[in-house]
């Protein structure tokens, strides 16, 4: 990684350890991630009842708290630069 700019971090892809990776992703198609998997909530439910708050503004919390907790979730191409963004949030 290499300047640092307000808001997010620009990645140097010539040192990057996933150089070859990113290159031949970029060379065949452009990605999106998409991920389903079957979650077991029943703990998060009783907790977000208890205190009671709404479900879905609670979940949506804790997702961006795990999204922003790693930063191959906040990476993202700018101005065709390859930047890991401080965080994201959800819209």
């Amino acid at each position: 990684m290499e300047k640092k700019i307000t808001g997010y971090t620009t990645v140097d892809i010539s040192q990057w350890h996933r150089k070859e990776h990113f290159e031949a992703f970029q060379s065949v198609a452009q990605c999106t991630y998409n991920q389903t998997v079957q979650l077991d909530i029943t703990a998060f439910l009783k907790t977000v009842k208890k205190n009671k708050h709404k479900f879905y503004p609670a979940f949506i919390h804790i997702l961006a708290r795990l999204m922003n907790a790693h930063p191959e979730f906040r990476m993202a191409m700018k101005d065709g630069e390859l930047v890991i963004w401080d965080s994201v949030h959800p819209c």
